[in-house]
Order: C-alpha cells, then sequence, then structure tokens
C-alpha cells in the first residue's frame, strides 16, 4: 500500500526490501533518525561484546534456520520519470525499524562510541560529517550496505559513550527515507514525501530494494 504527503518543515532524516511492501507517510508521523545514546547513566557491569537478541514476538516472528547477524543491502531505486534525491552524510540517511519494539526507531551504528565491554582506551572524539544530496535515477540507485547489528548505548565509568552490540534478530522490519525532489530541496529540508517499506530479515540475497518513485 503506497500513500504520499507534501512534507514543508524541516525534519531529521530516516529505509528498507525486497520482500515486503512499500508506503508513504506524513512528516509528523515520522520516526526521525536512529535512536540516540542516552544521556546518563553508567553500566552496573561490563556487557558482553555481542549481546543475545530476545526472541520477536509471535506476531514480528519469520521462518528460518539462520542466525544473525544478516548482512544486508538497502538499494533505493526510482523506476519514475522525474529524479528524485535522498540525504547523505556520514552515510546514507534512512531510519530502521523493529516490528519486535512497535515500530520503533533501532540504532543501526555505533559511531563515535566505544565499546563497552573494552570500555578501558577512553572516548572517541569525531568530526562533523559532509552534507551530501545524492540523486536517484533510473538507472542510479542509492545503496547502503548494513552488517546487521542494532545498538544500544551507555556510559563508561569515565564518562565515555559506549554501545552494546546486537545481532538483528530474524523477523519482520520496516525501513523509512525521506525523499526530496531537487537538491535544493534535500539542503532546505523540505522533502516531497516520506517512503516507507516493510520486509522481513534476512532478506532474500541479502538484498532489500525500496522503490522511491510513486
Amino acid at each position: 500500500m503506497t500513500r504520499s504527503l507534501a512534507l514543508f518543515s524541516l525534519v531529521t532524516l530516516a529505509v528498507a526490501a525486497a520482500c515486503g511492501t512499500s508506503h508513504d507517510k506524513s512528516e509528523d508521523g515520522g520516526t526521525g533518525g536512529d535512536a540516540e545514546p542516552p544521556g546518563d547513566a553508567a553500566p552496573d557491569a561490563e556487557p558482553p561484546r555481542d549481546a543475545e537478541p530476545p526472541p520477536p514476538p509471535p506476531e514480528c516472528a519469520v521462518e528460518t534456520d539462520r542466525e544473525g547477524p544478516f548482512e544486508t543491502t538497502f538499494r533505493f531505486t526510482n523506476e519514475g520519470d522525474e529524479p528524485l534525491w535522498v540525504l547523505r552524510t556520514c552515510r546514507l540517511e534512512m531510519t530502521l525499524e523493529a516490528c519486535a519494539s512497535g515500530y520503533e526507531a533501532v540504532s543501526m551504528w555505533g559511531d563515535c562510541t566505544v565499546d563497552c565491554a573494552e570500555a578501558g582506551g577512553g572516548c572517541i572524539a569525531c568530526g562533523a560529517c559532509m552534507y551530501e544530496p545524492l540523486e536517484v535515477t533510473p538507472g542510479g540507485p542509492a545503496e547502503i550496505t548494513w552488517p546487521g547489528h542494532t545498538y544500544t548505548f551507555d556510559h563508561t565509568a569515565a564518562g565515555c559513550s559506549c554501545h552494546v552490540r546486537t545481532p538483528a534478530a530474524a523477523g519482520k522490519y520496516r525501513a523509512t527515507i525521506r525523499v526530496y525532489a531537487s537538491e535544493e530541496a534535500v539542503t532546505s529540508g523540505e522533502a516531497l514525501r516520506v517512503v516507507e517499506h516493510d520486509f522481513e530479515l534476512p532478506a532474500p540475497g541479502g538484498v532489500v530494494t525500496v522503490p522511491l518513485a510513486e
């Protein structure tokens, strides 16, 4: 099912899959970017490098004998007549939402944080990312490869932001991305629409294709 609304407000950018369905949603209903690290509380104990993912509820489960992580390439395509644009900063901006969390956004990356299980090496300082409009044409899809982990965040005893990495469990997910009509619209934050695409992990062939055109 596909639906779209014109979007005129500046928002945080937020994608998804070969075996799923695509639809649009309004800016007010968007989820924004990945979940952010919390601002307080140190861990009570050092967590393992990779935590065990909890089993999904029955309505979110899929049948598979494979174990994660499931490396997945998200391929955003444009089969329409008009060029479309998306935003790339440190990487292509999209949001992953998990059925198991009520389709709340989950963090796909642990950038600029240390592993909570190896917290003795000091904090990580990161510079600013480039802000780059990326055109998506019929012959030129936009792609991003995700290693298949999700992240939660905490702080070390020294006050450094740290992450706990967990292989994303097999199940149902949703990818969300904001689409723009021009390079200038990307710069101004004036999104044309928000595209959502439901898919399952593991994805067939490790690829989730997300059509952006209506």
